[in-house]
């Protein structure tokens, strides 16, 4: 299965971030038009990991469904539910941030303590690709300065669910 194997940490994570950046324009565009005909709008959360899992079909000879299942599986679950509790729309864990860096705009959230892992981990958001990104933006600003601090305690007592 020639498809299903890995272009290395840079090439993967590039198009991750890409494919996520894409549907958060999507989803703008979407939104836009839907509130134009006083339709509700929605959001959608994505949290994007790299590491080793396990892939495979689970099932019966009726119904397959693939699947992946490991511990990065696990915590990328956990980074998209505190998408909601950061406010962003996509949350890069510190395994995919590093081979990022060059292609796309990449700015620190906080440190959180995962449940069922030991060492916290480091969340970053994206704000855009390389030529585009605008860091001094005041409203991205102001929002960081009043995000709420949850998580970032040195202690680490406090956990994701």
């Amino acid at each position: 299965m020639d498809h299903l194997k890995s272009g290395g940490a840079r090439k993967d994570v590039t198009l991750a971030i890409e494919a996520a950046l894409r549907r958060r324009e999507s989803l703008q565009r979407l939104n836009a038009e839907w509130k134009k005909r006083a339709r509700r709008t929605f959001a959608m959360g994505c949290g994007l990991n790299y590491g080793e899992v396990i892939f495979g079909n689970i099932g019966s000879a009726r119904k397959m469904e693939p699947t992946v299942i490991g511990d990065v599986v696990n915590v990328t679950a956990r980074m998209e539910n505190l998408t909601k509790v950061y406010g962003r729309d996509v949350l890069v864990g510190e395994a995919a941030a590093e081979p990022a860096r060059d292609q796309f705009r990449l700015q620190f959230v906080d440190r959180v303590a995962v449940k069922g892992k030991t060492q916290p981990l480091d969340l970053y958001s994206v704000l855009g690709r390389r030529a585009a990104a605008h860091l001094g933006s005041p409203t991205l600003s102001r929002r960081l300065r009043n995000r709420p601090r949850r998580l970032s305690r040195p202690d680490f007592r406090r956990r994701a669910d």
